[in-house]
């Protein structure tokens, strides 16, 4: 299947821009995987994701960019591969923090959720390009 996401199936298309959890595997020092539910979002050829400055995912992906997102409605799934690009602008992350939150929650619960929750965080954007897509339950 073609690694560029803006060129997958409408089906495919359809599914990653519905908010559905994923989840990101990155590979710890020792070559053992990680795993961690996300929030994401599609833009353009990447997904951007969000999370607190130094949580094991940030540590995981300095070390090693390489990584996977899995996004699953039963038996319908697509898998991302590829590399992640981490921009550690706090302003940059406090706004794709809201985005993610209004994605999944509605602007009105993003809103509040700055305000109470995340102002006051050490937030950065990860960005994921996948070299390989597997989408796997959708009409062929």
């Amino acid at each position: 299947m073609n690694t560029c996401l803006s060129q997958q199936p409408q089906d495919v298309l359809s599914f990653l821009d519905t908010p559905r959890f994923g989840i990101l595997a990155t590979l710890r020092p020792n070559g053992s995987p990680q795993q961690t539910v996300m929030w994401w979002k599609r833009e353009g050829d990447r997904v951007m994701m969000n999370t607190l400055s130094g949580r094991a995912k940030d540590r995981y992906l300095t070390e090693n960019d390489r990584a996977s997102l899995c996004i699953e409605d039963g038996q319908t799934y697509v898998t991302l591969e590829g590399t992640v690009e981490i921009d550690r602008d706090g302003v940059l992350g406090q706004k794709t923090i809201h985005q993610l939150a209004a994605h999944y929650e509605g602007e009105k619960s993003a809103d509040e959720r700055l305000a109470h929750d995340f102002s006051d965080q050490d937030r950065i954007t990860l960005y994921l390009t996948p070299t390989h897509i597997d989408a796997r339950g959708f009409d062929e």
